[in-house]
């Protein structure tokens, strides 16, 4: 049975073709080198190579980085600024030990000082300055996942330049964004003379996707419909890597129960996340925990908005995210066997079975499983499709990035000089280009 409660359809990594930056580009892959146009001394997100020599280092939300970024700061004693949440999910990694000293975090809101300064690499000066190489920086919630953030940067000669790394915005989300407001007209936003944004989802077939509310009013109808059937019923979310904590949420406020989540998530974080809207959802909506793994639930319960909606203790609830796999890109489900087909480069395939705690196995029948997908309704290409149930198995269609039709909102509202795509995809096409080419000032 599909559900189409709403239009949408999606995912894999996509493109705009805009100014130079393409020309010569054919397949999927990132653009941001992880510095802006002339400013060598602050690199976002991307800190290897030339990027290593910078003063101030930015992370957007959660990556992972090499020993010699870590040297870097650790020797020069330069500093990387991140969100408070974000701060959290990296001590979870022993690598971060050594640096977590280097590591300063500014909140949603509050706008720094920083400046390029021989004699001054490592504080954060008074708003202001006529210095040539400085920037006041502001953190604005990305809505990507818990600690995301876009970073805008206004810089001393006037240049502002907004980086959105990885978001998920609507056209309310814009229009209520104090920070971006021009201060002396409210009515208008400021001028952006460089955008470098996600484009994901600048692609055929991405034009439009539900929205996180969307997604998570049909995720906790998933879930109360199964529950409500018997009373030893339970729920599996299967999703190994972060993203849908925003559904555990929205379960725990519509039914009040907790999820189970294993402690081996934290373990495994990467870049690939964002469902953390699923399971406040879940909370919200439901009032209902969910089980994690112990190794997440020590993550969750320092994350003020996640804490309330997860619990270590599998046999406290009845919903449960506790499943340990590949990662979800990588992914074929069967449905007969519950396995996973995990795609190796060398063209190698092994399948693997879902790992969860004992309680909830998939193979019984008393359990449903519930699966955050984008990939799977991508290559499927059917429109107008929410969610997909099939026995005690469905699908969710859930996204974190902004589909193609938000872009073009954001684009309509900002109205750039120059904008960047930090994501480049094949599947591309002139009329995408020419869609938002159409918004430059």
């Amino acid at each position: 049975m599909s559900y189409r409660d709403i239009a949408g359809s999606d995912r894999m990594r996509n493109v705009v073709r805009i100014g130079n930056a393409f020309n010569d580009l054919v397949y999927s892959m990132s653009t941001f080198s992880g510095r802006i146009h002339d400013c060598n001394w602050i690199s976002i997100d991307h800190f290897g190579d030339q990027n290593l020599f910078s003063r101030f280092f930015f992370l957007s939300h959660c990556h992972q980085a090499d020993d010699s970024f870590y040297d870097r700061l650790s020797n020069q004693k330069c500093f990387l600024y991140c969100h408070p949440t974000t701060l959290i999910l990296l001590e979870a990694f022993s690598q971060y030990k050594r640096i977590l000293k280097y590591i300063k975090t500014e909140v949603v809101g509050e706008t720094f000082h920083v400046t390029n300064s021989s004699n001054n690499t490592t504080e954060i000066q008074p708003t202001k300055s006529n210095s040539l190489n400085a920037a006041d920086i502001t953190f604005i919630d990305a809505k990507h996942c818990p600690g995301s953030i876009m970073i805008l940067l206004e810089f001393d000669r006037g240049k502002r330049v907004l980086y959105t790394g990885d978001f998920r915005f609507v056209k309310d989300d814009w229009l209520s964004c104090k920070i971006l407001r021009d201060p002396e007209n409210s009515s208008t936003f400021k001028r952006i003379d460089e955008l470098y944004f996600d484009s994901t989802f600048c692609r055929r077939g991405s034009e439009v996707i539900p929205s996180r509310k969307q997604s998570g009013v049909l995720f906790v109808r998933m879930v109360k419909e199964w529950l409500d059937a018997r009373p030893e019923n339970k729920v599996l979310i299967w999703s190994s890597n972060y993203g849908h904590e925003f559904l555990l949420r929205a379960l725990f406020d519509e039914l009040n129960v907790q999820t189970h989540v294993t402690m081996q998530k934290f373990r495994i974080y990467s870049s690939n996340y964002g469902h953390e809207f699923l399971l406040r959802a879940l909370f919200d909506e439901l009032n209902v925990q969910t089980h994690v793994t112990m190794q997440k639930f020590r993550i969750y319960s320092n994350i003020a908005e996640i804490a309330p909606c997860v619990t270590s203790i599998a046999s406290s609830t009845r919903v449960h995210a506790c499943t340990a796999g590949p990662d979800d890109g990588k992914e074929c489900f069967e449905e007969s066997g519950h396995t996973i087909i995990r795609s190796f480069p060398n063209g190698y395939r092994k399948r693997q079975r879902i790992s969860t705690c004992a309680l909830c196995r998939p193979d019984n029948d008393m359990v449903r499983v519930i699966k955050p997908s984008m990939i799977w309704f991508a290559r499927r290409k059917e429109a107008n499709v929410l969610g997909y149930e099939n026995a005690n198995f469905c699908r969710l269609l859930y996204s974190s990035h902004s589909s193609f039709e938000e872009l073009i909102d954001a684009f309509t509202l900002l109205r750039p000089i120059h904008a960047y795509p930090n994501v480049v995809d094949k599947r591309s096409t002139k009329k995408h280009e020419a869609k938002i080419n159409a918004f430059f000032q």
